[in-house]
């Protein structure tokens, strides 16, 4: 029974801890809180490749909150930043809580790890992300030499 307790508490705290946007302030050189905020959310889920099926995946989105862009970083086996030799334009498609799905055309996927989301995608997809409720984002790297899928799941409270 102590087992089962402790196991519903971590949930709820993993459940609690993720997925939900945290607003803090940029730094400057020196160590101190600019004036300058971003907002950030941590999610999970999996990605597959040639070598690897359902493997755990973390994303972690910052929000720019100045020059209002989104980027997210991808971090494969919830630890390595998912680099490439090249930098990728992808179609990245989310699930909303209004059970419609939003696709968003020639996102940047840097080869350092991260997609990049501006202008008319980062305005389209930060409207999405208003939604109270759960939301599923999907999108793949298509490089020369390689393949991967990922997915995260999250809900926005």
């Amino acid at each position: 029974m102590k087992k089962l307790i402790l196991t519903l508490i971590t949930i709820l705290f993993v459940n609690l801890s993720f997925s939900q946007w945290t607003t803090k302030n940029y730094v400057d050189d020196f160590g101190e809180e600019t004036e300058n905020q971003y907002k950030t959310m941590i999610t999970k889920g999996s990605f597959s490749n040639s070598a690897t099926q359902n493997s755990n995946l973390l994303c972690k989105f910052v929000e720019d909150l100045t020059k209002h862009n989104l980027l997210i970083y991808v971090f494969e086996y919830e630890s390595n930043l998912a680099n490439s030799i090249e930098t990728t334009y992808e179609l990245v498609r989310i699930k909303a809580p209004d059970s419609k799905i939003y696709d968003f055309k020639n996102v940047i996927f840097f080869k350092k790890g991260f997609l990049y989301f501006e202008d008319e995608n980062y305005e389209d997809l930060m409207e999405v992300l208003e939604q109270k409720g759960e939301h599923i984002l999907i999108f793949d790297r298509s490089g020369k030499y390689s393949q991967s899928s990922y997915k995260t799941k999250f809900t926005i409270k």
